[in-house]
């Protein structure tokens, strides 16, 4: 991989003849969204308080949002059913991936759709993004490898 500086804040790299560039990401993670609108999670209205970051992270217009696991606090549809038109409201493409309180089955069939991606490996500017997936079905932990 070769670098270039064709702009002091826009830094270029190539691999092979695909030229990258760079690649504004944010990362919003364990929303804990209930499918029950009064349920709280340690006293907090998650819907609402996802509301909130969403706001703050349009502004910065990023070209990929990473929603890193724990989406919903139950892997319940009527959960992923509440959170979907949270995350359209970005406006962006967003990549998400299971934490230990989702359930993949229900985010495939509730989520995910052609604004937000359940696969692993993303491209974006000639970079491959790659979301690992460390959830162990029925368990709290996780594991890699």
């Amino acid at each position: 991989m070769e670098t270039q500086d064709n702009d002091p804040g826009q830094a270029m790299a190539t691999k092979g003849d695909e030229e990258m560039t760079a690649q504004k990401l944010i990362q919003i993670t364990d929303f804990h969204i209930n499918a029950d609108p009064s349920e709280r999670a340690e006293g907090r209205d998650t819907l609402k308080t996802l509301g909130a970051v969403v706001e703050a992270v349009r502004p910065e217009v990023p070209d990929l949002v990473l929603a890193t696991g724990d989406l919903v606090n139950h892997g319940s549809p009527a959960a992923y059913g509440r959170l979907r038109p949270l995350l359209h409201r970005l406006g962006r493409p967003v990549a998400a991936i299971p934490g230990n309180h989702d359930l993949v089955a229900a985010m495939q069939e509730h989520l995910a759709d052609d604004v937000i991606s359940l696969e692993r490996v993303r491209l974006a500017g000639g970079w491959s993004i790659v979301l690992l997936d460390s959830t162990v079905e029925g368990e709290h932990h996780g594991h890699l490898g």
